[in-house]
């Protein structure tokens, strides 16, 4: 069943009474279930079918939601009209293989489209990427950290956009920004903040500067791509195998002292009263660990569960008790 998260915006680890009746007291509203304070029951384990894939991911709803492009606003970076986005995840891994932990992508053709990615390239190095229309990318790879030897427990990443306005390197081209932009990604491991790493394929020479820039313009959409959790796109032969937790996507890049306080020293906490948090997805914690969807507590686009194409778990993944 369902849980209450806020009542009229009121977080529920804030409320001390409804109506005179103690929040301890309330067991549900309207039939869904009222609970105070915060707890972490369950997480998800998928694509680990006795050590082969199984293709298993989370497809989530109302993809467009999903975009970071704007034309107005603040953070905006000319020409591309990217926004500034953030990724927070807990995860702990079956298998270190280049397997996604997160995608906005569809299939292309004979390929795979792909907006935006996470992975862990050869199964060591934290590959960021966000590719343009010319399929142009900037990234975070970083070759300086191999975490392969992570320890088999649970761990927090948290991969950072910042999609800088102003003027850089080659500021009034027809790339403006483009270098700016591309040093604007972390990725934070455990609490801990890596610069190493930012990237761009390929490079343009910029006459105006007299320098090189990144060739890309800006993130690219489409109406077919969603953001898929554990996968790339629909019925690819890639997806995560391990256990995934506490996963969130922020519409700011987050700061410092941000991902400090979503790692709390190790241990996942209420995110419900945080700014500028888009989705927010369980993992069971408001499903009570049954059925084939996770309910993104922000109501903007729950994930259904599918192996492939094929709608729901497959037979050796869905919903856990191990969690961080």
């Amino acid at each position: 069943m369902s849980e209450v998260s806020k009542v009229n915006a009121v977080a529920i680890a804030d409320i001390e009474s409804i109506n005179g009746v103690d929040a301890d007291d309330i067991e549900s509203i309207n039939g869904v279930d009222f609970v105070t304070g915060f707890a972490n029951t369950y997480s998800i384990h998928i694509g680990n079918n006795g050590g082969s894939p199984d293709y298993s991911y989370l497809k989530v709803a109302n993809p467009s939601s999903y975009n970071f492009t704007s034309s107005t606003g603040g953070g905006i970076t000319a020409p591309g009209g990217d926004s500034p986005f953030s990724i927070s995840m807990w995860f702990q891994q079956d298998t270190f293989v280049a397997s996604p932990f997160i995608s906005k992508a569809s299939p292309s053709g004979g390929g795979a489209y792909r907006e935006w990615q996470m992975n862990f390239h050869g199964g060591k190095y934290v590959f960021f990427k966000l590719l343009d229309t010319s399929a142009n990318y900037i990234a975070i790879y970083d070759t300086t950290e191999d975490w392969s030897a992570l320890s088999s427990g649970w761990h927090h990443l948290v991969l950072k956009y910042g999609a800088p306005s102003g003027s850089a390197a080659g500021a009034g081209s027809g790339r403006a920004g483009g270098l700016a932009r591309r040093d604007s990604m972390y990725y934070y491991m455990d609490g801990v903040r890596y610069d190493n790493g930012s990237t761009a394929y390929p490079m343009c020479w910029d006459a105006g500067a007299g320098v090189y820039v990144p060739c890309y313009s800006g993130l690219r959409t489409s109406a077919a791509a969603t953001v898929n959790i554990g996968g790339f796109n629909p019925g690819s032969n890639q997806t995560f195998r391990g256990r995934l937790d506490e996963v969130s996507i922020w519409s700011k890049a987050l700061t410092d002292a941000d991902v400090t306080d979503i790692y709390n020293s190790g241990t996942p906490g209420d995110l419900s009263t945080s700014g500028s948090l888009l989705s927010w997805w369980r993992m069971g914690d408001n499903d009570g660990g049954t059925g084939t969807t996770v309910t993104d507590v922000m109501g903007v686009g729950d994930g259904d569960a599918y192996e492939g194409t094929t709608p729901g778990w497959s037979a050796t993944s869905g919903f856990d008790t191990d969690v961080p």
